[in-house]
């Protein structure tokens, strides 16, 4: 187990050091998908840079369902940090307004691990768990709901306003596939959470004041409880479910080598046999991301971008300059990268020697159909030594242009002429006398 986080240790590390080395752009260019949806409401979300690649109607107001879950969930895994096995107990409360939800049949006065809560809601859905959460984590369910709310609006998710940390349906609580998106983005970021979600079953140990429990995944991509038919190994976790108001969601994840993306699939409804088209479309709709984007290589430092001249250097007049980093940008994977345009601006139009190689003199900006892909510092790939005769020679020249040398020849020249007039004048006031 040590050596295992040793390796992942090192693996992390060492892409924290490629990040370093280059850069990654975003927005993303468009790619078209040419299957048949069903669900209302979708958003296909790159996770690294939350930029989409794939909407339909993902900014028109609707019901949370069971995306409210994961916010919660990752609220809860962030305050019981170093605390998970708190003992939480269950009030009247946390068995209210819990009506058409799943559950795990808490009993008031029960005391339980705040880490089987967690798992019974993000698992299973449980509706009582949540609510337990929420009263242990903020004194009551509304005020964790509104803690819900600012998270939300910090994470850049603006259209959205919970009601119940449940998901079930109630009067005010909206959000956006967009929205839900970012909070799944988010939610990605936190590892506890992740192995929650992809978690297929969950067992409770038994207690003094409960039987032993165990907790089910909903996730058909996961598990095949109810149906095989929907099982996908690329899906990893997230949250799944179904309300009067939200239909049919599936909000889920999947990664491929260096990206990855979440899936919003929701206001989806059932075929007529029992067909759970919500799991159908999402699927399509990673395959299609998985399969059709890519980090594409737009520029290089290997890449000369042009030549700025040098002026007080010998050994060379001019300097090659080329990009700071490599830059890479997050575009479909047939992008003809030779219509990208790339604009160089420089902060001077000449250098002065010394000039050193790796010296920043200007931004380099890439475009694509108008579009932004990404910006990057230009610096010289060469060195420029400075010549002392020449320097010398400048500086001459520069003194000879300055204003106090002006002004200092100026005088000479006035002393000068006004020598020249008095001499003449005592010259002929001395002739004048021997007449």
């Amino acid at each position: 187990m040590k050596l295992h986080k040793s390796i992942k240790r090192a693996i992390i590390f060492m892409c924290a050091a490629l990040l370093l080395l280059i850069q990654f752009t975003f927005p993303v260019c468009a790619a078209d998908f040419n299957g048949n949806l069903h669900a209302e409401n979708i958003c296909v979300m790159n996770t690294e840079y939350s930029e989409a690649v794939y909407t339909k109607n993902a900014d028109k107001k609707i019901a949370p369902g069971p995306s409210a879950k994961i916010l919660a969930g990752v609220l809860a895994f962030e305050h019981y940090a170093g605390n998970e096995e708190k003992l939480v107990t269950v009030t009247s409360a946390a068995l209210s307004d819990i009506y058409g939800g799943a559950v795990i049949n808490l009993k008031e006065g029960e005391q339980i691990r705040a880490i089987d809560l967690i798992y019974a809601m993000i698992v299973g859905g449980a509706s009582d768990a949540a609510n337990a959460l929420a009263i242990d984590i903020a004194g009551n369910v509304t005020e964790f709901v509104a803690m819900m709310n600012r998270k939300a609006r910090e994470i850049g998710a603006t259209s959205t306003a919970y009601a119940n940390p449940t998901g079930l349906d109630a009067r005010g609580a909206h959000t956006t596939a967009r929205d839900t998106a970012l909070i799944a983005c988010y939610a990605r970021k936190n590892q506890k959470y992740m192995q929650a979600c992809n978690t297929k079953t969950y067992k409770i140990p038994e207690s003094e004041t409960s039987k032993a429990r165990t907790v089910y995944t909903k996730n058909a991509f996961l598990a095949n409880y109810s149906t095989s038919k929907y099982l996908y190994s690329k899906a990893e976790g997230m949250s799944v479910g179904f309300t009067d108001d939200a239909g049919r969601c599936v909000i889920t994840s999947a990664s491929e080598k260096a990206f990855s993306f979440v899936c919003v699939v929701m206001g989806s409804k059932d075929g007529s046999g029992g067909e759970m088209y919500a799991y159908t479309d999402a699927k399509s709709l990673i395959e299609w991301a998985l399969g059709n984007f890519a980090l594409i290589k737009i520029s290089g430092t290997a890449d000369v971008i042009g030549e700025l001249p040098v002026s007080l250097s010998k050994q060379r007049n001019y300097v090659t300059v080329a990009a700071k980093n490599d830059v890479f940008a997050f575009l479909p994977k047939d992008t003809d990268t030779s219509k990208i345009v790339r604009t160089a601006e420089y902060y001077e139009k000449s250098l002065t020697a010394p000039v050193r190689r790796g010296t920043e003199v200007g931004e380099l900006t890439l475009t694509l159909d108008g579009k932004v892909l990404g910006k990057v510092p230009i610096i010289t790939k060469l060195d420029a030594e400075r010549s002392a005769s020449l320097s010398l020679k400048a500086s001459i020249k520069n003194a000879m242009k300055s204003k106090p040398f002006v002004i200092a020849i100026s005088v000479i020249i006035a002393i000068t002429v006004l020598f020249t007039f008095v001499r003449i004048f005592v010259l002929m006031k001395k002739a004048n006398t021997k007449k």
